[in-house]
């Protein structure tokens, strides 16, 4: 996708998929988005400032004492980035990043990609702290998040299966993205992945019944 940074375990989940594919007899290509981290930062920071973040802000003005760590740091964040981000500026660079999306993906049925980019934040982070990938400071926890340019640039469909599971246990995530309105395509392949790699439902995957 461009612009991120991913771990080994989630990444070797997401060529497993591709590879099951590829042997179910589906063709399956590598191909790399032209998104760079500073359309996606002020994209993101746009939509969130302006729109969610804003109503956050909203709700903490209020009720700052009963909100968590990172909800205050979040709407002190976004209140900062309103006054450098306009909404205008978003919607340029959504437009852009729209369309190289859809250049992309115009000779494919659907892209699939990583859902996030690490296994997994620690238990009980506040989130205050930096994400790191490979031993590169990234900021942003959210970053890890690879679901976010598709919530922004939401014109198409987008469905999220497992991938596998790291090596600590935790599932990791594959999305599958379909062109605009075309959800049957996106379910039939996450269908067909579920089929190909049913590790959810082994024997040591599943709750004890008493």
């Amino acid at each position: 996708m461009g612009a991120y940074d991913v771990h080994p375990e989630i990444e070797a989940n997401t060529r497993a998929v591709a590879r099951a594919l590829t042997e179910a007899g589906a063709v399956v290509e590598e191909i790399e988005l032209p998104w760079t981290r500073d359309d996606l930062l002020i994209s993101l920071a746009a939509h969130f400032s302006t729109v969610f973040g804003a109503v956050v802000s909203e709700i903490e003005a209020k009720h700052r004492d009963r909100m968590s760590a990172y909800a205050v740091a979040f709407a002190d964040t976004m209140a900062a980035v309103r006054r450098q981000v306009t909404y205008l500026d978003g919607l340029r660079v959504e437009t852009r990043l729209q369309r190289d999306l859809g250049e992309a993906m115009a000779p494919f049925d659907a892209p699939i990609c990583l859902t996030t980019a690490v296994p997994g934040l620690p238990a009980g982070d506040d989130l205050l702290g930096r994400l790191v990938v490979n031993g590169e400071d990234h900021g942003e926890p959210l970053w890890a998040a690879m679901t976010v340019p598709f919530d922004i640039n939401n014109r198409c469909p987008v469905l999220n299966v497992p991938s596998g599971r790291s090596s600590g246990g935790l599932p990791t995530g594959l999305q599958i993205v379909g062109h605009t309105y075309d959800g049957p395509t996106v379910f039939r392949i996450g269908k067909a992945v579920e089929r190909l790699r049913p590790w959810t439902y082994t024997p040591d995957h599943r709750p004890a019944v008493q």
